[in-house]
């Protein structure tokens, strides 16, 4: 009896042993899926910032400020540029607050000089609504500026229809326009200088104007 006594006792002693076992190879395992859950979730979680952080990047890339020492000119009356944080603004003399809807807005370099150029943002009147964009713009160019045209390009300026024209006056000043629609509102975009014979593109300031160019927006009304 004592022998048969003693088996039931290894047997019950090893049965506590084996669920002791099972219950710590449980453990290890619950454990282990919590450990791999955690990266998951902290990868989750940089993924989040990461694309937030992306998101914004794209958001201020749209506003001109990824362009180093460059600022954002925005207009109430509804464009926006991006232009060189050392370039001065300027409007009409009794145009006290050139983010004034309707005025014109000049920016100049820090120091003007005739072969330099600058550039002016100008609202035109608004095309009427039976009159196409290509057909508006075409009128515009004529009408706005009266010099001779030496030659001009359709565009699409951030999805606006747009055509650049290129003027030249009769003394040999050459200037660059392009006429933006955005909704029924008309824009100027103007480039020029004052140095007689000098070609557009040789103007010190044009590449920069290029620039400029790239970063208008406009919000249709």
């Amino acid at each position: 009896m004592a022998k048969k006594s003693g088996s039931r006792k290894f047997a019950e002693s090893h049965h506590t042993r084996c669920k002791i076992e099972s219950y710590a190879n449980a453990c290890s395992q619950q454990l282990s899926w919590n450990l791999f859950e955690i990266p998951r979730k902290v990868l989750a979680v940089k993924s989040a910032i990461t694309l937030a952080a992306v998101m914004t990047l794209l958001a201020l890339s749209a506003l001109g400020q990824t362009t180093p020492g460059w600022k954002v000119f925005v207009n109430r009356g509804g464009w926006s540029i991006s232009y060189p944080a050392d370039w001065r603004i300027d409007s009409c003399k009794n145009c006290k607050d050139p983010q004034e809807p309707g005025v014109y807005v000049d920016f100049f370099p820090p120091k003007e000089r005739p072969p330099d150029g600058r550039v002016m943002v100008e609202s035109l009147g608004d095309k009427p609504s039976d009159t196409s964009a290509d057909a508006w713009l075409a009128d515009v160019s004529k009408t706005a500026n009266l010099n001779q045209h030496v030659h001009e390009q359709k565009l699409t300026l951030n999805g606006l229809p747009a055509l650049k024209v290129h003027y030249c006056t009769d003394y040999g000043l050459e200037m660059e326009a392009v006429y933006v629609v955005s909704g029924s509102e008309t824009f100027e975009i103007y480039f020029g200088g004052d140095q007689s014979g000098l070609p557009l593109e040789k103007f010190g300031n044009y590449a920069t104007y290029v620039k400029m160019l790239g970063t208008f927006r406009a919000k249709p009304r």
